[in-house]
């Protein structure tokens, strides 16, 4: 009975101080990666392996010093408990450190590539913003330094005088250099072999992608499936269908919207264009990708929309909106069927103009957007909502 109630009383004693301050020291040195390392790709894993030693010998102790004092100032104690806590706590979280996170980053180093392994360290210093997306200044400037280190001069200033044109080189996936693995450089051939390893992963083609909004349609309806196109926005699909078919182009596919108002204009559409596979897809689907910049009066989804659609909406982006596959050889044509707002958030992001003044742009149904990405990166925008190709009695925009 005895020994029974003193396992209750360590049970209620049990300190959690351990296993919070070895939570809180290990991922916070990846805040100091600023400091501790350039994050320059040229430096390759001899740079990346003093990281990993800089931050469980140097970085933590730091850290862990500093959570103790805190923690001791937060509850009202003195010097002499602050020192007791030092000698029975400090030890025990320092090799839970070392036995932890070096293992962690032995991996990072030895099989994570070096943007994937940056890229997790701009997660960390992104984490802090808001709603609206905005960035607190000193965490931005972080961003870019780090952003300037990992391309070494490779990104391409938004201020360049090629204005009408942009590189899509945040999708890494898509960039050259980040399909080579620098690990396996050969000391002696140098640039020569990288270069022509790098020839092998770069895009040959160009894609052409052909934005359509859906036709007008039945707004009063109570049920997404009741919002179906009215008789005039049928018409409007037909002309937009007409207009395709008459560019003589080789279509590849159709990926359009999941919603009703969609699929009805790429049926009316794709009797135009026989042949070309259709894909449907929720990404695509009418949502509220970000806050606007200036915010507009008559249109004020609730906060929760913006994180439920824009994360979507992003991921249709990023998934749909990049170069050419390296195996591609001819240029192709695909055209998307989807909604105002997901056409004008992509736009913005393409061009990579602030996303938040994606408001500011205005799209009648129907209507043709042509986007051009070049095999080395860059965008050019062809048209934005031609409808030029309708009757005027036939342009709607609700």
């Amino acid at each position: 009975m005895i020994e029974k109630m003193r396992k209750n009383e360590d049970s209620q004693n049990l300190d959690i101080g351990g296993p919070l301050r070895y939570a809180v020291c290990g991922p916070a040195e990846s805040l100091l990666q600023p400091v501790h390392e350039p994050l320059d790709p040229s430096q390759g894993t001899l740079g990346r392996r003093q990281e990993a030693a800089s931050g469980p010998l140097v970085f933590a102790p730091v850290f862990l010093l500093l959570f103790f004092l805190i923690m001791n100032l937060l509850e009202g104690k003195d010097t002499e408990t602050f020192a007791t806590k030092m000698r029975s706590g400090f030890w025990p979280a320092l090799k839970m450190n070392l036995r932890v996170w070096t293992p962690l980053q032995f991996v990072n180093i030895n099989y994570v590539p070096l943007q994937e392994g940056f890229a997790w360290h701009r997660t960390s210093l992104t984490a802090a913003r808001g709603a609206n997306g905005a960035c607190r200044p000193a965490l931005e400037a972080a961003v870019a330094s780090l952003e300037k280190s990992v391309w070494n001069g490779r990104k391409p200033s938004c201020q360049s005088p090629q204005r009408s044109r942009a590189y899509l080189i945040f999708n890494t996936r898509r960039e050259p250099l980040s399909l080579v693995n620098l690990r396996k450089r050969n000391v002696e051939s140098g640039e020569e072999e990288l270069a022509s390893r790098l020839d092998h992963y770069k895009a040959k083609a160009t894609r052409h992608i052909f934005l359509i909004r859906h036709s007008q349609y039945h707004m009063d309806g109570c049920l997404e499936k009741d919002r179906t196109l009215t008789p005039l926005g049928r018409e409007q699909a037909e002309l937009t269908g007409l207009r395709l078919a008459s560019l003589g182009l080789k279509f590849n596919k159709i990926v359009h919207s999941s919603m009703t108002r969609a699929v009805e204009t790429t049926d009316i559409i794709s009797k135009h264009l026989p042949g070309v596979s259709r894909v449907s897809t929720d990404l695509l689907r009418e949502g509220a990708p970000i806050e606007p910049d200036p915010p507009v009066s008559h249109w004020k989804p609730e906060a929760v929309q913006y994180y439920e659609d824009g994360a979507r909406i992003e991921a249709a982006f990023r998934n749909y909106i990049h170069r050419a596959d390296a195996k591609q050889e001819e240029d192709s044509y695909e055209i998307f069927i989807c909604h105002a707002n997901v056409i004008r958030y992509i736009v913005c992001r393409a061009l990579q103009f602030p996303p938040e003044g994606w408001l500011r742009l205005s799209l009648n149904n129907g209507s043709i957007t042509h986007l051009v990405i070049r095999p080395d990166g860059r965008v050019a925008l062809r048209t934005l909502g031609d409808t030029g190709f309708m009757p005027p009695n036939k342009i709607t925009r609700s």
